[in-house]
């Protein structure tokens, strides 16, 4: 089994967070830590540390949703106890920012300790190696190094013991090379504006965020992960939920009192909310280490979406026949359900942007002609779909010739 050995060991002035639990977006540093040590395969988190307090609320949290066992100590005896001789400890300084590009591969050769370069100035705050090199802040070492602090005093400095013990043992001293960089950890000395910006490439590859192509889709999961991160995500996830669900509702007793255009109006903003919440769905359940709970209600707020889209056109089209607009919204429906190739994903995606396209038809039914708008969006989507099945099949033909 490998278990995960975090640090947070130090004790800062009384006016500054200690560097574990600095926040990087909605999350602390140790948490981002324990997401990706999980990411890479350990069964355990150990949090080395003297005082347990509402800090560790985070940390204590993700490892509820993840099913992880989380053990809280600064004992080299009770380290001694979670860990045999069969297990890996995968240890990592305090303080260190992860990547969120973390990879296996990097670990493939184990025991590993690794190191960088003794005179680089960001990482001079680590412990020197030897003359030339210092460590990077993160090692793979057998259980069996972690026994050895049977001969130590009790109050010993657990991570640079383990580091020493590990050198003795004659592990491999790997350097950091600039392939594998992006793989393991950051230096803990980048300032806030380098805080902020890594928090926002932490949260781009754990929700997966669209881009502006779909402009009001994108917005709106934008702004989802602004909130998220400043009210956190499990706050911000159930009110996403409650203005999907109160705007959806407020256009369906609007269209039964007749306005069509209010209707839509608020199909735009409950079609922005249901974007705003599967964002942040994606969020939790990476957080999670799982891979349905919020989805499974996403896909409930998609469908309840566009229903209530082919509802008011169906029934909001005053100028059709309730047959002709019926069968006109079931044809809206289905083509915005046909997903184009990658390339035209980009070119055409505002065409499937259903908060824009709510608006553009909620103004379209305060001029009267709901009706004759979505049968020409609904031409323009073919269109554009015809089209790219063709390029798609040019390509897939030229392809074969070369």
């Amino acid at each position: 089994m490998r278990i995960a050995v975090l640090s947070a060991m130090s004790k800062p002035p009384h006016d500054e967070a200690r560097p574990a639990f600095r926040k990087v977006g909605s999350a602390d540093v140790i948490t981002l830590q324990a997401l990706m040590c999980c990411q890479l395969g350990c069964a355990k988190i150990v949090s080395l540390t003297a005082e347990v307090g509402t800090e560790l609320d985070g940390l204590r949290q993700f490892c509820r949703d993840a099913s992880v066992p989380l053990v809280v100590t600064a004992s080299a005896s009770d380290l001694r106890r979670e860990v045999t001789a069969d297990d890996e400890i995968l240890i990592v300084e305090e303080g260190l920012l992860p990547s969120p590009n973390a990879s296996q591969t990097v670990y493939a050769e184990r025991p590993v300790i690794y190191a960088r370069d003794a005179e680089d100035e960001q990482w001079q705050a680590m412990e020197r190696i030897d003359a030339e090199r210092r460590w990077a802040g993160t090692m793979l070492l057998p259980g069996r190094c972690a026994e050895e602090l049977a001969r130590l005093p009790e109050d010993v400095d657990i991570v640079s013991a383990l580091l020493r013990i590990g050198l003795q043992r004659h592990v491999r001293i790997k350097p950091v090379l600039e392939e594998d960089a992006p793989h393991l950890f950051l230096t803990r000395t980048l300032g806030e504006m380098q805080i902020r910006e890594h928090g926002e490439r932490w949260l781009t590859a754990l929700a997966h965020p669209s881009g502006f192509a779909r402009p009001l889709h994108g917005l709106s999961e934008r702004l989802a992960l602004h909130f998220g991160t400043a009210h956190g995500t499990r706050a911000s996830l159930r009110s996403s939920l409650g203005v999907a669900l109160g705007s959806l509702g407020a256009a369906l007793i609007a269209l039964h009192l007749g306005y069509s255009s209010v209707a839509l109006l608020s199909a735009a903003l409950g079609s922005a909310a249901v974007a705003a919440h599967g964002v942040l769905g994606r969020l939790a359940n990476a957080f999670a280490l799982k891979s349905n709970g919020p989805a499974k209600t996403q896909l409930a707020l998609r469908w309840s979406r566009d229903a209530v889209i082919a509802l008011i056109i169906a029934f909001g089209s005053d100028e059709l026949t309730l047959t002709t607009s019926g069968f006109l919204a079931a044809a809206l429906i289905l083509s915005l359900a046909v997903r184009p190739g990658r390339r035209a994903a980009k070119r055409t995606a505002f065409l499937r942007d259903r908060p824009l396209i709510c608006l553009a038809l909620a103004l379209c039914a305060f001029a009267g002609e709901l009706g004759t708008a979505a049968m020409i969006l609904v031409v323009v989507i073919l269109l554009d779909c015809v089209l790219q099945q063709r390029m798609a099949a040019d390509n897939g033909a030229l392809t074969t010739r070369g």
